[in-house]
Parts: C-alpha cells; structure tokens; sequence
C-alpha cells in the first residue's frame, strides 16, 4: 500500500537521514 503521501514521507525522512549523516 504505496501512498503519495507516505513516498513523500519517505523522502524526506531519507533526505535528513543523508544530511544528518553527512
């Protein structure tokens, strides 16, 4: 069950995960 909203969700949550890390 793949929402727009959840992939939205999803990217960001990955995107300050990377910037967090970095």
């Amino acid at each position: 069950m793949q929402t727009p909203f959840f992939q939205f969700i999803s990217n960001r949550c990955y995107t300050y995960f990377l910037e967090r890390t970095s």
